[in-house]
């Protein structure tokens, strides 16, 4: 749900009248500033790579605008949460909309459909690239924007949020480099942002590797990334598709964006034991939630003993300011939480009222926790005898695998996330 960074909400627009939805414009101040006024037609130009700038320095992942019945919403997701921007007139609105929908080659305005495109902007020494798509509404067009910022994003083991002793578990299976290993998580829990920095760490050594995505996030150095094309034209390449021309060409990793139905999970299988290093992503609630989806997609328990090595789930967390954290006793409700939850109370609890330097959020910046899971013999013999969830997770804790919900409290009682993000995990 959109959160607006003032209690305070703006009342509707007028209809010549620009509305902040956060208390004066604060994410957006260039953006505000060039369109207010009467803006010249050229001057609507400019005004779009402002808001690209803005959105980036607030650093923002997505920029939305959605038509309104006499408005255009500016809206931003910074740190996962949607955030309440500007509200346009609706003709000053779609000037910037079109302006942005003809950057990125989209001729929405001949004919109106579902559109994707792509626009770069270069803001200094920097080069940000857009990935737009448009579809229209009852309302008018509607476009969101993916900002891909290559300066911004982690690809780095040592700064996704592992602790000590996952992140040395990971880069001891870099050094191996056998197997298949999967990273397990809804959509937003930073499956490929993990993906990544492990292909980076695998691509120090000289090796071939190819990826098969949908989409391209952002083009890493050394890696060969391959667009999946899930429509219908002849020339499409689908992930079961493109995984079996990969393995034409000498491949020594191969990285395949999600394992989706049977025929890429066989596929994908194949070439792990075929002697490949195979990574790739599950949309399952956790490890043992992962092995029970391969299953139903047709995957026998013991291709899984023979070809999976290492599995990973994680999830995202919003990082507290560090300029404006503070602490404090628990309240009566947080009790209340980790009492239900058989949990030892801590003496005190970590919130951000927000400030300047987190735009008022209270937040600055992502992290994530996770499940980490090296398969090893006593995990074969499980995996073989067709256990199910609940036993494989009871097998996981057994072992000293602290799940995710454990990970994720030894953050906020460390001070980097919120007690109440970690209440809302599921």
């Amino acid at each position: 749900m959109p959160q607006s960074l003032s209690h305070n909400q703006a009342g509707p627009a007028a209809k010549d009248h620009i509305a902040s939805g956060d208390d004066g414009g604060r994410l957006t101040p260039g953006f505000r500033d060039a369109i207010s006024g009467d803006t010249p037609e050229a001057g609507f130009a400019a005004a779009a790579e402002l808001l690209v700038a803005d959105a980036v320095k607030a650093r923002a992942t997505d920029i939305h605008l959605d038509p309104r019945k006499d408005t255009m919403a500016v809206r931003l997701r910074i740190d996962g949460v949607l955030y309440d921007a500007l509200d346009l007139p609706k003709p000053r609105g779609l000037h910037v909309l079109r302006h942005l929908q003809v950057s990125a080659g989209i001729d929405a305005a001949t004919k109106p459909d579902v559109h994707d495109g792509h626009a770069a902007v270069s803001l200094g020494d920097r080069k940000v690239n857009l990935r737009v798509a448009s579809i229209p509404s009852v309302l008018g067009d509607k476009l969101s924007i993916r900002v891909l910022d290559p300066g911004r994003t982690p690809f780095r083991l040592e700064e996704l949020g592992l602790d000590r002793a996952g992140e040395e578990q990971l880069r001891t299976w870099v050094r191996q480099a056998v197997g298949m290993l999967l990273v397990t998580g809804p959509t937003g829990s930073g499956k490929t942002t993990t993906l990544y920095a492990l292909l980076n760490e695998l691509a120090r050594e000289n090796r071939n590797i190819i990826t098969l995505e949908d989409p391209v996030e952002l083009t890493l150095g050394s890696i060969n990334q391959v667009q999946i094309d899930q429509s219908n034209s002849p020339s499409n390449i689908s992930f079961a598709g493109g995984l079996t021309r990969v393995l034409r060409h000498d491949p020594d990793v191969i990285a395949v964006g999600e394992v989706r139905d049977a025929e890429t999970a066989e596929i994908a299988i194949d070439a792990a034991l075929s002697g490949h290093i195979l990574l790739s992503s599950l949309n399952a609630r956790d490890a043992a939630g992962a092995v029970s989806l391969l299953r139903n997609l047709g995957v026998k328990d013991y291709q899984i003993v023979a070809a999976l090595r290492v599995l990973i789930s994680q999830r995202t967390f919003r990082l507290l300011c560090d300029s404006c954290r503070s602490n404090r006793p628990p309240s009566g409700a947080e009790r209340a939480w980790i009492e239900e939850n058989h949990l030892e109370t801590p003496d005190r609890v970590f919130d951000a009222p927000g400030c300047d330097r987190c735009l008022g959020t209270g937040y600055r910046g992502l992290t994530a926790a996770f499940e980490l899971w090296n398969i090893d013999e006593n995990g074969h013999d499980l995996l073989l005898d067709h256990a199910d969830e609940k036993s494989l997770r009871a097998h996981l804790r057994e072992i000293g695998v602290r799940s995710i919900r454990d990970n994720a409290l030894a953050k906020a009682r460390a001070g980097k996330v919120s007690l109440a993000d970690v209440a809302c995990l599921r």
